[in-house]
């Protein structure tokens, strides 16, 4: 098959988009496909080397909804985008009308690219013409605790999804337009919020490479990985580690976050580095982003126990993280009622905690560190299951 994958939000190591990308490159060329991969007009020049990037489409918002610009002037970049992103791939397609591909694969369609997606797939679409697949990894939907379901946001923009949603309805019904999630419970959800069929696709993750090299340590590693923010429970993974120490003044444990910046909980109060941590020999502060040649895989791969204090969104949404780390044969420790810990208990070895609670967290680490070699051997066994399932042969064939 021939492949567009369409991605304005790669523009740089940011996030795991490259890594993800990277992995369906791979993974379909492997199965004989071709791939061409069209991004961020203002994409690093280091991705036109790495993957072959093309720099076609308009400057990605994702990374700018939270730059603290004033509301009127987030709702405007709505519209400006999607009529953005309908010249930027209109064009494309103009362009390359004797050569289209098989499917246009679009991996983060967010309200605001529906805003230009919806007019030109009604206006684009045809019998004879490429299938496209809009993959959605979040929406503005939440937990309602009064209905135990799923209710959308109560934002101005929030209302207009289930609207543009269901206009793709007899596309979608005649195999023109497939939307994809990567949850089931999102899946669910989203049927039942917009009346249109979704689809669940797993999340690829390329199976990490096993270092033989790699020096054994008597120390547990335990990490907490990906940049440090609220929805994360990135407070409550620092206030737990601190008295996890505190207890254990000579334990052989060591702990590892990533920390780009200082953030804000959700109380809107910065949360900043803990000073005891930032002095203590068995706790070190990551600030930076890892390089893009698998030097993040690596340090999942010598990572003993994962921590994932994920909040509230991640009911719904996925995380690469824990994927990576069930894949590596790390065991987890997850809040409960996320899609997170649905993961790791059907495809590795996790601890489930309560969410929003330093103290669930940590009994849930030292129960972890007491049963530390069991749960490492639960995962591991639970490793080739998983590499089968989130991978891109087992999302390929899900197209068919």
């Amino acid at each position: 098959m021939r492949w567009w994958i369409i991605e304005d939000a790669l523009n740089s190591k940011c996030g795991h988009y490259y890594e993800y990308i990277r992995t369906f490159k791979e993974g379909l060329e492997a199965e004989g496909d071709t791939v061409r991969i069209f991004v961020d007009r203002m994409a690093e020049d280091w991705l036109v080397d790495s993957i072959g990037v093309e720099r076609e489409l308009p400057r990605s918002i994702w990374a700018r909804m939270s730059d603290g610009a004033p509301r009127w002037k987030k709702l405007l970049r709505y519209p400006v985008h999607g009529w953005a992103t309908y010249r930027a791939v209109s064009r494309l397609l103009r362009q390359n009308k004797d050569q289209l591909p098989d499917i246009i694969f679009v991996p983060s369609v967010f309200t605001h690219h529906l805003v230009g997606w919806v007019p030109l797939l009604k206006k684009q679409t045809r019998a004879e013409g490429p299938k496209f697949l809009l993959f959605f990894p979040s929406t503005p939907i939440r937990f309602e605790p009064n209905t135990n379901a799923a209710a959308l946001k109560t934002d101005r923009t929030a209302q207009w999804f289930p609207r543009l949603v269901h206009q793709l309805a007899p596309l979608v019904e005649n195999g023109q337009v497939i939307l994809g999630v990567e949850t089931r419970v999102m899946q669910c959800s989203l049927m039942d919020l917009c009346g249109v069929p979704f689809r669940y696709f797993p999340h690829p993750v390329s199976k990490p490479i096993v270092d033989q090299s790699a020096v054994v340590s008597s120390d547990i590693l335990i990490g907490c990985y990906g940049a440090a923010r609220a929805e994360k429970g990135s407070d409550l993974f620092q206030a737990a580690a601190r008295q996890f120490l505190e207890k254990y003044p000579a334990t052989k444990v060591r702990f590892a976050m990533q920390w780009l910046d200082d953030f804000k909980d959700e109380n809107d109060l910065w949360v900043r580095k803990d000073n005891f941590l930032t002095a203590h020999p068995r706790f070190e502060y990551i600030s930076r982003l890892f390089d893009p040649d698998g030097e993040y895989l690596r340090q999942v791969q010598k990572t003993d126990l994962m921590v994932l204090p994920y909040r509230d969104s991640y009911r719904y949404r996925l995380s690469r993280v824990v994927i990576e780390s069930i894949l590596a044969g790390v065991p987890v420790v997850v809040s409960r009622d996320t899609t997170l810990c649905e993961q790791a208990s059907e495809f590795g070895a996790a601890i489930r905690v309560e969410m929003n609670s330093v103290n669930s967290l940590l009994m849930g680490i030292e129960k972890a560190v007491a049963n530390i070699h069991e749960l490492k051997t639960q995962a591991e066994k639970a490793r080739s299951i998983a590499a089968v399932h989130f991978s891109v042969a087992s999302f390929r064939n899900l197209l068919s």
